[in-house]
Formats: C-alpha cells, sequence, structure tokens
C-alpha cells in the first residue's frame, strides 16, 4: 500500500474520494456477481430435482419446512385425495393440490357447489 504520510490535506481528500468511489463500484459489481451467481446455484439446483424426477415446488416446501396437508394430522371428518393420501381437506381455504385437481377435472374451484360435486365424486371422505 502507498505511504500517503507525504501528501497535503487536498491530495489525501482526493485518494479518499477516489477510494470511496471505487468502494462504491466494489459494491455494485459485488451484487451484480452475486445475483449471477445465485441465478446459476438455482438453474443448476433446477436442473438436479428435475433430473432426478421431482416437482420443484414440492421440494422448495420441503426445504422451507412446510408440509403438504397441513401438517398435524386431521381431526374429525376430513377429504383424503385417493391418488395421493398425504393430500388432505377438512375446511378453510382450498389448498393448491385441490385447485389443481379440480380445475384439470373440469370443476371450478370457485364455485361453492362444483367444489361440493369434487369432493363427493374425487375425494375420499373420512369419518372421525
Amino acid at each position: 500500500m502507498d505511504s500517503f504520510e507525504h501528501l497535503d490535506i487536498d491530495e489525501l481528500q482526493r485518494h479518499q474520494q477516489e477510494m470511496a468511489q471505487k468502494q462504491v463500484e466494489i459494491e455494485r459489481l459485488l451484487k451484480v456477481k452475486l445475483k449471477e451467481a445465485k441465478g446459476d446455484f438455482v438453474r443448476e439446483l433446477r436442473a438436479q430435482i428435475e433430473a432426478r424426477g421431482y416437482e420443484v415446488s414440492d421440494i422448495a416446501s420441503q426445504l422451507l419446512g412446510r408440509k403438504r396437508g397441513g401438517g398435524a394430522e386431521p381431526t374429525g371428518s376430513y377429504y383424503v385425495d385417493p391418488d395421493d393420501p398425504s393430500n388432505t381437506y377438512k375446511r378453510g381455504p382450498v389448498p393448491q393440490w385441490l385447485k389443481n385437481k379440480m380445475l384439470a377435472q373440469g370443476f371450478d374451484p370457485t364455485d361453492r357447489e362444483q367444489r361440493d360435486a369434487f369432493k363427493a365424486e374425487h375425494l375420499n371422505l373420512v369419518v372421525g
């Protein structure tokens, strides 16, 4: 590193300003490079997940610690997806898995009558 002891105040202030500008540029470039690296990592991770035959959303929810079907075992009566018993529905907001199944079968998940018809026709009721 250069010795600055021989410089006067104006020269020291100029060097300080130049270093501050370099610091700002370094921070900007670092943010860009980190964003690029993160994007590369996400693409690699997505490719690995898909190559193993998994759904990215399933793996992401597990990474975040969310359990499918609401977590705890439901109590009382509830509906079970016959294609995936980990998908359960009791009441409240319609879960994404149920919306997707309904849409795939031509039902409107926003219509209560259609939801009730779908549950009766396509889900198993577990009486508890």
